[in-house]
């Protein structure tokens, strides 16, 4: 193959220098293949990208970029906000959170590196530290401030652009409509929303806030079955109404930033879901399809749910497990009659073999947690296996409240939500429901059914 490569001649006109090669054929033919493929996706993907910008919601596409003043007026930083430190140190790049101002004239930050703690609850391989820092090599992270958008924003945007979503996934939705909308303002759609000052019509609440969660989920989901899945977050919720989450494609701006190191990319993406994470304190993972247990297979999801589990300082570390809607009748059924099997799918947790779309983003992950997590991924394994049993237990419990209380001490659920608790050393817990069963096994069969004597052996 011949390819040319452009060369600046000493007078600075561009040249042309042709360079020969040999490949592999199949190298060429990929090259074809991809390029047609990109092609036909632009093809298709065009008379979307038209009705979005035509619907124009709330005016966001005809929204004109932020002046530099009034965009570094929104990112301007203060004590107990999260960070990345730049320039030449040794920590560039790194996240932190601010402490407060320092030196005669502020010109400095005292700031606490961010970090992640082992499973154990003890710092990782390094202990936290404090810095003293020049003010200008402390920058904002690229999605900041942190935005989230109301239950109410997601069904009106559902409701704008239904036609768009109709069997799409959450990737689809992105390209569709949430690029298309946000490429001329230069902003993530939460912070168009907020600059249009959109709010509910019905309760008057703005549809763009402080996020309360972070959706965990991944971009194959079908977009309206999670926004159905936060739905019914929400409505567990103390106060569903004041319930805003931060979902990626509403929340971050989904066109390119720059390479890592620039200015408006000043570290990995890793790092940057680690701070929003840790910042905003409870995460919903969407556990879909629940019988494959996908969530336990992407890296991504992974990582949000290691920081949110880990993370360094928090006093209140919040985890929730959402099924969408539409799964919830199938797992209910499975607690009662399959239990076991659920339990041991979960368990599964193999996190070295978990996939990313690009094998970059993969790397980047897998080496975030053997350098941030004491123990690396045999930690994460454990983490996760223990709150998904946590989960399952919480499940288990409330099936078995809706079972008949006749029946409920000789259900299979019971001995196995029981087994679950002794296996995580609740030991009084089990104990209560192995005396349940063992009553209701005399009661109903006798003392020496062999039901019973198993029963018995269970006190």
């Amino acid at each position: 193959v011949r390819s040319k490569l452009g060369e600046l001649a000493p007078a600075a006109h561009a040249v042309e220098r042709s360079v020969e090669r040999r490949v592999p054929a199949s190298c060429i033919r990929f090259s074809l293949d991809a390029g047609r493929t990109m092609w036909m996706g632009a093809v298709r993907l065009a008379p979307h990208t038209r009705a979005s910008r035509s619907t124009d919601w709330f005016g966001v596409a005809a929204l004109e970029p932020q002046s530099a003043s009034a965009v570094a007026a929104d990112r301007e930083l203060a004590a107990g906000d999260s960070a990345v430190l730049r320039g030449d140190t040794a920590h560039a790049g790194q996240g932190v959170t601010i402490i407060a101002r320092c030196g005669d004239n502020g010109e400095r930050w005292r700031v606490r590196l961010a970090g992640l703690a082992c499973a154990s609850g003890q710092s990782g391989h390094e202990p936290v530290a404090e810095l003293e820092v020049p003010a200008h090599d402390v920058c904002a992270l690229p999605n900041w401030p942190l935005m989230g958008v109301s239950v109410a924003c997601l069904r009106a945007f559902v409701t704008a652009h239904r036609d768009e979503l109709s069997d799409a996934t959450t990737e689809q939705v992105c390209e569709r409509v949430c690029r298309p909308l946000t490429e001329r303002p230069k902003q993530s759609l939460a912070a168009c929303l907020k600059r249009v000052g959109a709010v509910d019509a019905t309760s008057g609440c703005p549809y763009v806030a402080p996020p309360t969660a972070f959706i965990s989920h991944a971009r194959s989901y079908k977009f309206l079955d999670l926004v159905e899945a936060v739905e019914q977050f929400a409505v567990k919720e103390p106060r569903p109404e004041a319930v805003y989450v931060w979902l990626d494609i509403f929340s971050q701006f989904q066109h390119w930033l720059g390479e890592v190191g620039s200015v408006d990319r000043p570290c990995n993406w890793d790092v940057v879901f680690q701070l929003t994470t840790a910042t905003i304190g409870h995460t919903c993972l969407v556990f879909s399809p629940w019988r494959s247990a996908l969530p336990l297979k992407r890296a991504w999801i992974l990582w949000e749910v290691l920081c949110t589990l880990a993370a360094v300082g928090m006093s209140e570390r919040r985890l929730s497990i959402q099924l969408p809607p539409a799964e919830v009748g199938d797992f209910e059924e499975a607690l009662v009659r399959d239990f076991d099997s659920i339990a041991a799918a979960v368990a599964q947790v193999d996190s070295c073999r978990a996939q990313c779309f690009t094998l970059e983003d993969e790397t980047m992950i897998h080496r975030a947690i053997e350098r941030s997590l004491s123990g690396g991924h045999r930690a994460l394994d454990q983490l996760l296996a223990e709150a998904l049993r946590r989960w399952l237990i919480e499940h288990g419990r409330a099936a078995m409240e809706r079972l008949a209380p006749g029946t409920r001490g000789l259900s299979n659920l019971n001995n196995s939500v029981a087994n679950l608790l002794q296996q995580q050393g609740d030991l009084d817990g089990a104990g209560v429901m192995f005396r349940e069963a063992l009553a209701a096994a005399r009661a109903t069969l006798g003392d020496r059914h062999p039901q019973s004597l198993i029963e018995l052996s269970n006190n």
